[in-house]
């Protein structure tokens, strides 16, 4: 547990050089949820790969999915499950203008459905051959599932026709081979901070690059090379470690394929997506709670301080608080509040656990946590976790329990 309330606390999604490869690293050892023939593909003029025809199936898939013909947790499963069907059918949204660019012609982007709230979406996109032959047979080296599957990637909100480099967007995206042999990538983006910026209406693009399996391709790059890397702007560069010195590097022996796309579409989510609740605290109500620290050696220690929630907003996805507290660290050191037991409370008393996802602090002088509901939590011996998160009514929500303290709605 002191290991996932470091890591928690360091997950915010960095967009460059070694900060981004320190996310990566993070990612892999937290994230438990799941586990050719040969061809050059050039990438210096990159295809416009999009027709009316289309774009028109894409908008038909995505209403398809919204009418719950699909099921939520077909299309979301590897990221997130609906605490039910109807609530699944109920976040079920829509994407509009849906456009896409590939490196390669060979290839296609399919919008497969889309969620979220108002400030995070939750988007599956599907890329194939335009032939039909599966994806995987395509890779210049053998896929191998226990290598995993990942990409470089980079999500932002567009300003009209321009992209908007001061919108970033934090998040994730979950690659994997589907039974066709093609990729999914199940993407969780946004804001998650009680003021986070709302990306609903909004025009947002998604882009990746260069397919590969992530540790040999992170071992090649650092342990190999002593590089780091930066995707902006959809150019991948490398660099000397812990300088700005560029370097050429071919990474053809590890990567899978040498793909470079992006997809934008307009984000239009649902009435139940859009559905929060907002908590502003205004009592002087203070209790105890367990800090860890982590000193420089990566040692860590605990004592007891004090917590003071100041704000709490919840979505069907995520919740979020801001807290102030009053603690003497041991040596200076930085101390992670141990979230031990925390639910969302329900009026006939029934209560939905939730994890600690990410955080940050001091901010505005206070911390921030973000947290999910789940329906399913193992610990495994070395460590890591297996987690089935899932999205929730806020109908009868009438409160959230920390560790035992009741904070009503």
């Amino acid at each position: 547990m002191k290991n996932d309330i470091k890591n928690a606390f360091e997950k915010i999604t960095p967009v460059r050089s070694n900060d981004e490869i320190l996310s990566y690293v993070l990612r892999r050892s937290n994230d438990m949820e799941n586990m050719t023939s040969k061809k050059k593909i050039s990438f210096k003029k990159p295809v416009i790969a999009i027709c009316a025809a289309a774009a028109a199936a894409t908008l038909c898939v995505t209403s398809a999915a919204a009418a719950g013909l699909f099921r939520f947790d077909d299309i979301f499963g590897s990221r997130i499950k609906a605490e039910n069907n109807d609530l699944g059918e109920a976040l079920m949204c829509s994407a509009e203008n849906f456009t896409y660019t590939v490196s390669d012609d060979d290839y296609k982007i399919e919008l497969n459905g889309i969620s979220g709230s108002a400030t995070e979406i939750i988007a599956n996109l599907e890329i194939s051959r335009v032939d039909g032959t599966p994806m995987v047979d395509s890779f210049v080296n053998e896929y191998d599932p226990e290598d995993g599957l990942h990409a470089h990637e980079e999500w932002l909100i567009k300003s009209g026709d321009m992209k908007d480099y001061e919108r970033y967007l934090g998040g994730t995206g979950k690659y994997s081979i589907n039974e066709e042999g093609n990729i999914e990538a199940v993407y969780v983006i946004g804001n998650t901070e009680i003021d986070g910026v709302s990306v609903a209406n909004e025009t947002i693009e998604i882009s990746g690059a260069r397919f590969y399996p992530i540790d040999k391709y992170l071992d090649f790059l650092i342990e190999e090379n002593g590089g780091t890397y930066s995707f902006h702007n959809g150019e991948i560069k490398y660099y000397k470690n812990n300088t700005e010195d560029e370097i050429e590097l071919d990474t053809s022996s590890v990567h899978y394929l040498d793909l470079f796309w992006s997809a934008e579409f307009t984000y239009v989510p649902s009435e139940e997506a859009l559905k929060t609740i907002r908590n502003a605290h205004t009592t002087d109500e203070k209790f105890d709670i367990t800090l860890v620290s982590v000193d420089e050696n990566n040692e860590t220690s605990e004592f007891i301080g004090t917590i003071d929630i100041n704000n709490i907003l919840m979505t069907s996805t995520y919740a979020t608080i801001e807290f102030d507290m009053e603690y003497d660290a041991p040596d200076g050191s930085f101390p992670f509040p141990d979230f031990e037991e925390v639910y969302l409370v329900r009026g006939n008393g029934s209560k939905i656990p939730m994890f600690l996802h990410s955080g940050h602090g001091p901010y505005k002088g206070g911390f921030v946590a973000t947290l999910r509901y789940y329906s399913y939590l193992k610990y495994n011996e070395d460590g890591s976790f297996f987690i089935d998160y899932i999205a929730v009514d806020l109908t009868d929500a009438v409160g959230i329990e920390i560790n035992g303290n009741l904070y009503e709605f």
